[in-house]
């Protein structure tokens, strides 16, 4: 539904929304990340608490204590002079 680079500190904004008349999403979010070179990829489920209501987190949220699930995954990494910045 979105897709953010984070700043040098580690800060990034995602949004979205979706529906399914079928069945329930299962919404999550993927970051990808390398660590001491190798590539990573990260899966964290949004609580199901969040689905079917309009819902929005004011403050930061520490993924660290979060429980996720990390993979070695290949991922290409664009440089820093090929990221557009928004309002360009």
């Amino acid at each position: 539904m979105d897709e953010g680079i984070a700043s040098g500190a580690g800060e990034f904004y995602l949004g979205g929304c979706a529906s399914d008349l079928i069945t329930s999403i299962d919404p999550y979010v993927s970051i990808y990340h390398r660590c001491k070179g190798t590539s990573k990829r990260i899966v964290i489920p949004i609580d199901q608490q969040y689905i079917g209501r309009n819902y929005s987190f004011p403050d930061v949220i520490n993924l660290k204590s979060t429980e996720y699930e990390e993979e070695d995954h290949v991922f290409h990494i664009p440089k820093c002079d090929q990221i557009e910045s928004p309002g360009q």
